[in-house]
């Protein structure tokens, strides 16, 4: 009989109980990271946007338990958003994963830490960049924002004249139609419709646009106003005169360039 059997079976036996019993744990999980003292005022500083706070109590946690991924994540956020330090948050981010491998942020993490290296490739590109193409981009960068200004203001001023064209703008077809006044009564007229005015014969158009005729214009001349489309002829024909006498009486008339409202002098008319 083997006397040193049966001590190595009375171990594994006790050690399989010990961890079906639960009195050994690898460590703490994320529920008991989180509650920490220092991982709970870091929470607390992160609600009320002190960051830099925030990321001092959280390394105080870690300081408690170096093995604590929560405190590793919110850390490794806090570098990334907020101080911008790319390789402290790529380290966190790290020891995140090497801590917790299968958690349901792992492929969340990766990206993130994809992206944190992109981040750290631009700034050693700008770092190895000769200071005249430093220059450039930053003058390229000051020329983006005036840009940037100068078409958020013309927005507004697009906007303002729109709504300034909008208030204004009385379309034709709806502005209503404001009828004539009519004329003064003479004293000692009784009420009642205003008669209409005489419609003036072609022999007084020259008194009407001209006012109260000379004797001479009276007694024989008479004048045409030109419409749209008459001719020299229509004219003679209207008046009953030869054209040779229209022409005769409007020395330098071009039959050609006749405007609408011209004044033509008409022949005095035949006496009978």
């Amino acid at each position: 009989m083997n006397f040193f059997g049966v001590p190595r079976a009375l171990c594994g036996a006790l050690f399989f109980a010990l961890l079906g019993t639960g009195c050994w744990s690898p460590g703490p999980s994320p529920q008991d990271e989180q509650k920490d003292p220092y991982f709970i005022v870091g929470s607390n500083r992160v609600r009320g946007r002190d960051f830099r706070g925030a990321i001092e109590a959280f390394t105080h946690s870690l300081e408690n338990n170096p093995r604590s991924s929560a405190a590793h994540f919110e850390l490794a956020i806090l570098n990334e958003q907020q101080e911008k330090d790319f390789a402290a948050a790529i380290y966190h981010y790290q020891r995140f994963l090497a801590l917790q491998p299968a958690s349901d942020k792992a492929e969340i993490v990766k990206a993130r830490m994809d992206g944190c290296k992109q981040e750290l490739a631009k700034s050693s590109l700008m770092l190895i960049a000769p200071p005249s193409q430093l220059r450039e981009i930053e003058a390229l960068k000051e020329s983006l924002q005036k840009l940037t200004l100068e078409r958020d203001d013309l927005r507004k001023q697009l906007a303002i004249a729109q709504a300034r064209a909008g208030r204004d703008f009385v379309n034709p077809s709806n502005a209503p139609v404001v009828p004539p006044k009519p004329a003064p009564r003479p004293p000692g007229t009784p009420p009642g419709p205003t008669p209409p005015p005489p419609t003036p014969s072609p022999g007084t158009a020259a008194t009407a646009q001209t006012g109260t005729p000379k004797p001479a214009e009276a007694a024989g001349r008479r004048t045409h106003t030109v419409k749209a489309g008459e001719t020299p002829g229509s004219i003679a024909k209207q008046h009953g005169i030869p054209v040779s006498k229209l022409l005769d009486a409007n020395p330098g008339l071009d039959p050609k360039r006749m405007r609408i409202g011209q004044s033509l002098k008409l022949p005095p008319a035949k006496r009978p």
